[in-house]
C-alpha cells in the first residue's frame, strides 16, 4: 500500500470535476475577471472598463482549474469606469469577490457623469461596518415612516469575513436579495430605480460613502441584466471552493481517500477513485487548507 497527500489552498484546486447546471452567460452585460491585471471584459459584448488610478496586481480566486489567478488590489484612489447607456433599472445582479481593508467604503454605482459631478448617480452598493448595503431611488416608495423619502436602503446584518468573500444582490423590481458565499442573507423590499438618465457604471466606488472608493482586493466582477436564481448564486461560488477529482495508477479495490479540512479540523473518508469531498460533506471555504490522503494498491 501506499499512501500520497495533497495539500492545497483553496482558490489553488486540485481537479475540478462537475458540469454546469446554469448558463451563467445569459443576461451577463459585463465580466472582468481581472486575471490579465486589467478590465478586459470576458464577456461577449467587449465592454472594456477604464481604470483611474493605479491599482497592484495580487494574486486573486482560482476559477475551474485555471492558473492565471489574479485580481486588483484598490488603495481608496482607483475605480474602474465604463461608460455604458444601458444599465438596468429594475432587474439585474452585481456579483464579485473581494477582501476589504476599509469596511466602510463604495463598491458600484450608476452615474450620469464622473464621480461626484452631481448630475445624478444610482443603485449603490457599499459596505457599511462590514455589512452590504443597497441603495435605489424610486418616487413609487411608500415610506413607512412617513418622512416622505424615495430612496429604498438597506443593509445586511451580517458582516463580511476577512478573506476573499463573495457577495452578490440580485435585485428585482420588487425585493433585493443579499448573498454571502453563495448563500441568502437577507431579502429587502425595493422598486425599480427612476433613476435613467445615466450612461455609465463605476467598480470600486459609490457616492454614498464617506471612503466613496473602494479599499482592498477586488474579483471576479459579474454584472448581469437579470436577477440570478440562488441555485445560479450557490454555482458561482461553488467555482471557487470545488474539491474534486480522481486519482489515477491505484487499483481501485481496496481505496480510500480522507479530505481534511485543517482550518476547521473537519474530515471526511471516500472509497472511491472518483471522489468529491464536498458531496460526501467537507464543508470548504475560500483559504482553507485542505489535505487530502490517499491510500491504495498500484495497478
Amino acid at each position: 500500500m501506499k499512501k500520497i497527500k495533497a495539500a492545497m489552498l483553496l482558490g489553488a484546486l486540485l481537479m475540478v470535476s462537475g458540469t454546469a447546471i446554469a448558463d451563467l452567460n445569459d443576461g451577463l452585460i459585463v465580466h472582468y475577471s481581472f486575471d490579465d491585471c486589467t478590465a478586459k471584459d470576458s464577456s461577449a459584448n467587449a465592454l472594456d472598463g477604464t481604470i483611474i488610478g493605479d491599482p497592484k496586481c495580487v494574486d486573486g480566486i482560482a476559477l475551474d482549474g485555471t492558473t492565471n489567478n489574479k485580481a486588483l488590489e484598490f488603495n481608496g484612489n482607483d475605480v474602474i469606469e465604463r461608460l455604458f447607456s444601458g444599465n438596468p433599472a429594475a432587474h439585474y445582479t452585481v456579483s464579485l469577490w473581494l477582501k476589504a481593508t476599509d469596511n466602510n467604503s463604495g463598491i458600484f454605482s450608476v452615474d450620469a457623469g464622473t464621480m461626484g459631478s452631481g448630475a445624478g448617480n444610482d443603485r449603490h452598493i457599499y459596505l457599511s461596518s462590514g455589512r452590504i448595503c443597497h441603495r435605489v431611488w424610486s418616487m413609487n416608495k411608500k415610506d413607512q415612516n412617513g418622512d416622505g423619502s424615495t430612496q429604498y436602503i438597506s443593509c445586511t446584518d451580517q458582516t463580511i469575513g476577512n478573506g476573499f468573500t463573495l457577495v452578490t444582490l440580485a435585485v428585482t423590481g420588487k425585493s433585493t436579495r443579499y448573498y454571502i458565499n453563495g448563500e441568502l442573507v437577507k431579502q429587502s423590499l425595493s422598486r425599480p430605480s427612476e433613476f435613467n438618465w445615466d450612461n455609465r457604471f463605476y467598480v470600486g466606488y459609490s457616492y454614498d460613502r464617506a471612503s466613496q472608493k473602494f479599499k482592498g482586493v477586488l474579483d471576479e466582477f459579474r454584472y448581469y441584466r437579470r436577477a440570478l436564481k440562488t441555485s445560479e448564486i450557490k454555482e458561482l461560488y461553488k467555482q471557487g471552493i470545488t474539491v474534486a477529482g480522481t486519482m489515477k495508477g491505484l487499483n481501485p479495490v481496496g481505496f480510500s481517500a480522507e479530505c481534511q479540512n485543517v482550518t476547521t479540523g473537519q474530515s471526511v473518508m471516500l472509497t472511491t477513485r472518483h471522489f468529491n469531498c464536498e458531496a460526501a460533506g467537507l464543508t470548504v471555504s475560500p483559504n482553507d487548507v485542505i489535505h487530502i490522503t490517499v491510500d491504495g494498491k498500484a495497478k
